[in-house]
């Protein structure tokens, strides 16, 4: 028995179907029920009474759940007190980022000039999905992290907010979709996904969901993996995904459209946030705050048109009634204009 065959079996129940568990979980149904077959087999119970019409839960999976729910919380509490013992006496900072925060020099100047004035600080650097960054930073596992505002689950953190991204469509090259001039979410309803699993950042995921479900379809799901991996199999052609705007600046997209979703408004406010009670994350933030208004000075008046969002009153929010920020708007300049602005302003793009 593995962890892993207790998470399935609970992300089972919570989720009502194997179906919608194997996506959430971004596992395929077959491996699953495979998983859940082994754990039947050695607990020498049935879990699941499995029919044409669905699913239920045994009165067995009722008792077994109960109790490994209380295992798994009692799990991830002694992994983070072993986590904190073994730190203990260190002064240290745990810092977490997303992945797409990397095209943003302001970034890696903060943490290469904090390496150099705290040389008695310990500085760990993970690259993680925007959820994971949250989730560490509400279990108290990081100390400091990038993340986006929209998916930070402890609202007691300070936050210095550096750039707004919007969501975009990304295609094959070859696409049907890719010559359109605008592309609405009413389109995408034939359209085949690579589509992120749940686990990276649930609320993204849900709120792209109602998007779709509002405007009468539900995604055509041709494949469910990482995050970090849905641009391989989109550049392969097995189907389309959303992304964050700044992927537009990646260059492994030369076989890749990007293009907006005309009524889809889902803001993403890219932020560092930190721990206040933690010295050295205190600092980080007095580092990044200066790198930061910089930045976002300049960010202001370069965003290119395909940033911009959106009327809200042309549009769906994907965040419902979530408060978000405002976007920013600004002519988009030329290349050497810039090249200009960027040296005044003494920032690398």
């Amino acid at each position: 028995m593995q962890l892993r065959h207790l998470r399935y079996f609970i992300g089972i129940i919570d989720s009502g179907s194997f179906r919608a568990a194997s996506v959430q979980l971004g596992v395929s149904q077959p491996a699953l029920s495979r998983r859940i077959a082994e754990l039947e087999e050695e607990l020498g119970v049935t879990l699941f009474d499995r029919s044409r019409s669905g699913v239920r839960v045994t009165p067995a999976g009722h008792a077994y759940a109960s109790e490994i729910r209380v295992a798994l919380g009692t799990i991830a509490a002694a992994r983070r007190r072993a986590i904190a013992a073994a730190q203990c006496g260190k002064r240290q900072l745990r810092f977490g980022s997303v992945r797409s925060a990397s095209r943003f020099a302001c970034i890696d100047k903060g943490i290469n000039s904090f390496a150099r004035t705290h040389r008695d600080t310990s500085l760990h650097v993970h690259r993680l999905s925007a959820g994971e960054v949250a989730d560490g930073l509400s279990e108290r596992r990081l100390d400091a992290g990038i993340t986006y505002s929209e998916l930070l689950t402890d609202r007691s953190l300070p936050t210095i907010p550096l750039h707004v991204e919007r969501v975009m469509l990304a295609m094959p090259r070859e696409h049907p979709l890719a010559g359109r001039r605008h592309v609405r979410l009413a389109d995408l309803a034939e359209v085949d996904f690579v589509w992120t699993a749940r686990d990276s950042s649930p609320r993204v995921h849900d709120a792209l969901m109602a998007a779709c479900n509002a405007h009468g379809f539900r995604p055509r799901i041709a494949a469910v993996i990482d995050s970090t991996e849905s641009l391989t199999l989109v550049r392969s052609g097995v189907g389309c995904t959303f992304v964050t705007s700044s992927t537009a600046s990646r260059s492994d997209c030369k076989k890749i459209v990007l293009k907006p979703v005309a009524d889809l408004t889902l803001p993403l406010t890219l932020i560092f946030t930190w721990d206040s009670s933690c010295s050295p994350a205190n600092d980080l933030a007095l580092i990044f705050r200066r790198y930061f208004a910089a930045h976002r000075r300049l960010l202001a008046r370069l965003t290119p048109d395909w940033a911009r969002p959106p009327h809200p009153s042309e549009a769906t929010n994907a965040w419902a009634q979530q408060p978000h920020g405002s976007w920013l708007h600004a002519a988009s300049p030329t290349a050497p204009e810039r090249r200009v602005k960027a040296r005044r302003e003494g920032v690398a793009l």
